[in-house]
């Protein structure tokens, strides 16, 4: 899942800016590594492995790294132009996100076709209509609570559901205070940390009364990309006051996210250690701009930084690859299903890359027809959800 890239000034072959830079945010190789574990963490989970039964905080990861990144996408905007420019902003999360998108939905309801039957099918159609709408959590919280249990190929777009809707609003939200706070990033990220807070007790109050909406909902996620979101203002303030970590406390904290991760980890529910994952993440992430250390060497090594620049087509595709196969085969083992999904996905994700998702992202053409490309989008998804996947199932 990788919903905003990491930040560009521009070029095809950016620059890494130094550890240590809070007041520039230039691409940082160590955030694609932080998706690699990520996403494969989410891909041990949905293959049933019951050493990573809590795998699912990799989304988690994720939801606090996008907030993150696509703040620092913003404040580069206000500090270069003054304003925000939506149309050029969303186009490129059209352009990001839709191509591949498209492809998953199209292509898994093809084969679909082939390994299930029409009762089987049947329910997957609301499936496939909200990952093509964009309300996939939604539709994902109806399923649950109607009791449909049958296996969905699509039912993980609901993450990505959230992250598009945070999309969306936040940089309405971020002009607004930018603009209340008379242009000081010091108000903005203390107005930032105010609502993650608030975001933060709303998912505690939701959880109590109704575990399934903590889950999917967005009012209860939300504070995941806002904890993100307030630690780039915070950095991008130049805040002299920020503690400078030892070198190993990243280390430390990613080891952490990994270890509540493990089915070992029984402490706590998915709301507790979705808030522990949060806080250590961001301090990950704080350390990762402040200096070197292990957990930086780590993350930048050249495998990492590959898989981790492809993670978002390796989400689309690891569910999709394993769910449509059990329809055809009948249940995986577990660590057959991690390898298979694993390694498929992967292979996948390396050639929509190549293939689907730079030739968009890249395109000079339409980098220069903003408003275009967000009108094609919307219509894209519009026929995708309401016309054609009727057709296809």
């Amino acid at each position: 899942m990788e919903g905003v890239e990491s930040v560009r000034s521009g070029a095809r072959t950016p620059d890494t800016v130094p550890a240590g830079s809070p007041s520039t945010f230039g691409y940082r190789p160590e955030l694609d590594g932080l998706r690699t574990i990520a996403v494969y963490l989410v891909v041990a989970y949905h293959a049933g492995l019951s050493w990573f039964s809590n795998g699912y905080l990799g989304v988690d990861v994720f939801f606090v790294l996008s907030g993150f990144l696509v703040t620092n996408v913003l404040i580069n905007e206000l500090n270069e132009h003054g304003r925000i420019r939506f149309a050029r902003f969303y186009a490129r999360r059209v352009r990001r996100l839709l191509p591949a998108a498209v492809v998953t939905v199209i292509g898994t309801l093809v084969v679909l076709r082939f390994v299930a039957d029409s009762a089987e099918r049947a329910p997957i159609q609301a499936d496939a209509r909200a990952a093509s709408l964009w309300f996939a959590n939604f539709n994902a919280l109806d399923r649950v609570r109607d009791g449909i249990d049958n296996p969905s190929p699509l039912l993980h777009f609901w993450s990505l559901s959230i992250e598009e809707q945070f999309y969306v609003l936040f940089p309405l939200a971020l002009l607004g205070l930018w603009i209340i706070g008379s242009r000081r990033l010091q108000t903005v990220w203390w107005a930032l940390a105010a609502l993650a807070t608030v975001g933060a007790g709303a998912q505690v109050a939701i959880n109590s009364w109704d575990w399934d909406a903590a889950y999917y909902a967005t009012p209860a996620r939300i504070y995941q990309m806002l904890v993100g979101a307030a630690l780039a203002a915070l950095l991008r303030s130049g805040a002299r006051w920020l503690p400078q970590l030892p070198a190993m406390i990243p280390s430390i904290a990613l080891a952490l996210v990994v270890f509540l991760s493990l089915g070992t980890a029984g402490y706590g529910g998915a709301s507790l250690r979705g808030a522990l994952v949060s806080g250590l993440v961001a301090i990950v992430l704080l350390g990762l701009t402040q200096r070197e250390g292990p957990v930086t060497r780590l993350l930048r090594h050249q495998t990492m930084v590959y898989l981790g620049g492809i993670s978002y087509a390796v989400y689309l595709f690891h569910v999709p690859v394993g769910v449509l196969t059990e329809y055809a085969t009948g249940p995986l083992d577990p660590w057959l299903k991690f390898v298979y999904t694993a390694g498929v996905s992967t292979l996948m994700a390396a050639a929509s890359a190549r293939f689907i998702e730079r030739p968009f992202r890249y395109s000079e053409r339409l980098d220069q027809n903003h408003v275009a490309v967000v009108g094609s989008g919307i219509l894209a998804s519009a026929v995708l959800g309401l016309a054609l996947v009727p057709l296809l199932i």
